[in-house]
């Protein structure tokens, strides 16, 4: 399910109280994504989670591609782009209509609405009111969520042999690797973003996790993290010969 909470400030109070509500509606998941923002970083936050019973994982940094609401994110934005072109700050009044369309619109890799998944059953559409269908065999609700996990690995699978193709060569726990570091041009300091170095490092590789996230630690402060990184920004580092001649 995808939920927009509209908040002023994104402190660790207000999304507790919001995730609170959410669960005492919806229900408890047994875990919780998110990035790498200081409200789901914080002390309150990991707590909260632990007194209900939720485990919090973390996507990588900063690859956005790892969080899943992200893609959804696309979406929203392009609602946005329709309905508040002309009007920015009204993209607050759009949110619960178009919360609601994604809610109850058919994903195209489950082939299921989010909504069907998460209850169970078919989420009731307007449009039926109005137009005859032909009838539909009901499916019980183990079967969906079979075929909903079946072809949603079917996607990841092409997903990682697309990723293949440009990360070949294997990072090992205790590999050295560069690490791309994403720089914006500073008028008032002058500097210009395609004048940085690419890469920076090298890095030593503390730990994998499933083959495409990396705990990066620095060289000089050998226990120091770095923080977690997308295969996509890594690059194996080749130390140069010692040439004495």
């Amino acid at each position: 399910m995808y939920s927009w909470w509209a908040l002023k400030k994104a402190t660790s109070k207000a999304t507790i109280n919001r995730m609170r509500a959410y669960f005492e509606k919806v229900g408890k998941p047994e875990r919780v994504l998110s990035d790498h923002g200081t409200q789901f970083m914080s002390g309150a936050w990991r707590d909260f989670l632990s007194q209900e019973g939720v485990q919090p994982i973390y996507c990588s940094i900063p690859h956005p591609q790892a969080n899943p609401s992200e893609r959804v994110m696309r979406e929203l934005g392009k609602f946005f782009r329709m309905y508040c072109s002309e009007t920015h700050t009204a993209w607050a009044r759009y949110l619960p209509q178009v919360n609601y369309w994604l809610n109850h619109t058919a994903h195209s890799t489950t082939k299921y609405t989010p909504y069907e998944l998460h209850y169970g059953v078919p989420n009731k559409n307007p449009i039926r009111d109005k137009i005859k269908f032909p009838e539909e065999l009901p499916e019980p609700y183990a079967v969906k969520v079979e075929l909903a996990n079946s072809r949603t690995d079917k996607v990841h699978k092409r997903q990682k042999e697309k990723q293949a193709t440009w990360s070949r060569i294997p990072i090992k726990d205790g590999d050295l690797v560069l690490l791309r570091v994403p720089k914006q041009s500073n008028l008032l300091e002058r500097k210009i973003a395609k004048f940085f170095h690419l890469y920076y490092g090298p890095y030593r590789v503390l730990r994998s996790f499933n083959e495409n996230a990396y705990e990066l630690v620095g060289m000089d402060v050998p226990q120091k993290l770095v923080g977690r990184y997308n295969r996509a920004d890594l690059r194996v580092y080749i130390q140069p010969e010692n040439n004495n001649d």
